[in-house]
């Protein structure tokens, strides 16, 4: 019954998924170091806990909450335009990340990933519903979250990996590296 529930999954389900795994590797990747970029001894921007708690929280803030308006911005538009916009604005993040200076310009470029990420969400799992149905919704659920947790595995050893060491740190690769990552989506989005 599983093989044949596999086989019952549309092409925009698999599609699905596989972007979701790019996204979850570029978010992931980035939240496992962010911290250590901001605050620390090492860290790039010698930020305070209490501004890496704002920028966190903030960040938070809008990722859970704009769902809830850009979800019907998504039935409106469409999945794959409320996925290009949210891909872009992810990317601006990132990259801004990868520049930030201090407290407001890392504070902007989490609340454009927050907003990109925010925006994202509903296409994606609202494609993930509409390519399922009654008797493989159950196993296509899982299989999604199952991608998701392959992204969020293998996001923070790469995120390691491009960030270098004490003596030759190369943050910018984790942010440049996410947004790649996520720029890469563009390709499987085009057959949604």
């Amino acid at each position: 019954p599983i093989v044949e529930q596999a086989r019952s999954m549309k092409w925009n389900f698999w599609i699905a998924n596989l972007i979701e795994s790019f996204e979850r590797l570029s978010f992931f990747g980035v939240r496992a170091v962010v911290g250590l970029y901001i605050f620390g001894d090492n860290s790039v921007l010698h930020l305070s806990m209490t501004e890496k708690g704002l920028i966190f929280g903030i960040w938070a803030l809008i990722q859970c909450l704009v769902p809830m308006v850009s979800g019907g911005y998504t039935e409106s538009y469409g999945y794959r335009k409320s996925m290009y916009v949210a891909f872009s604005i992810n990317i601006v993040g990132y990259c801004l990340m990868a520049n930030a200076s201090g407290f407001w310009s890392m504070l902007m470029a989490a609340c454009l990933v927050g907003l990109g990420t925010a925006i994202f969400k509903p296409p994606v799992q609202g494609m993930v519903a509409k390519s399922l149905n009654d008797g493989n919704s159950g196993l296509g659920f899982g299989i999604f979250y199952w991608m998701v947790n392959i992204g969020g595995f293998f996001a923070p050893m790469m995120a390691a990996l491009l960030r270098g060491n004490e003596q030759a740190p190369t943050w910018s690769y984790v942010f440049y590296g996410a947004a790649v990552a996520t720029a890469i989506n563009f390709i499987p989005a085009t057959f949604l």
